[in-house]
């Protein structure tokens, strides 16, 4: 109901006087600002910005999944989605019947361009001090400049 002091009707940051620029974006929807991402976090895909958060939306459904992070990889200077993801301790399935009900998630739920050109899954999401997922590091530790990561899915 409130709008911050610097946001404008436009959705685009005018500074005011001691104020710094968050790169936060807010969609307006039913006449509330709702928080998508932050600007330095999109997946610029091919000009196309996706938040990540509209990828982790449609993994949250999947039962079988404690949590997942999207964050960008390039690839042959490209900038493509890319999914980890933490299974649920009661899930039986095995890791590659589990790759595949998440791709299967990811052409149910999400259009071509949204969806994930490779996902993983791993022990645990890493995390920043104050308990935020670390997208950079995630980044650098599971997806190389230029290359897919080992034990990669792709979901062409």
């Amino acid at each position: 109901p409130q709008l911050f002091l610097g946001y404008s009707t436009r959705g685009n940051f005018e500074p005011a006087p001691d104020w710094f620029p968050t790169g936060d974006i807010f969609n307006l929807e039913n006449g509330r600002y709702l928080h998508q991402a932050r600007e330095r976090e999109l997946i610029d895909s091919g000009g196309r910005k996706i938040a990540p958060c509209l990828i982790e939306m449609a993994f949250a459904e999947m039962p079988e999944l404690e949590d997942s992070l999207a964050f960008s990889i390039e690839l042959g200077g490209v900038e493509r989605p890319g999914l980890i993801y933490v299974r649920q301790k009661s899930c039986v399935l095995s890791q590659a019947e589990l790759a595949q009900a998440v791709e299967s998630q990811a052409k149910k739920a999400l259009s071509v361009e949204l969806r994930p050109f490779w996902w993983q899954e791993v022990e645990a999401i890493p995390r920043l001090a104050n308990g935020k997922p670390d997208r950079k590091k995630a980044k650098n530790q599971w997806a190389d400049r230029g290359q897919l990561p080992q034990g990669h899915t792709s979901s062409s």
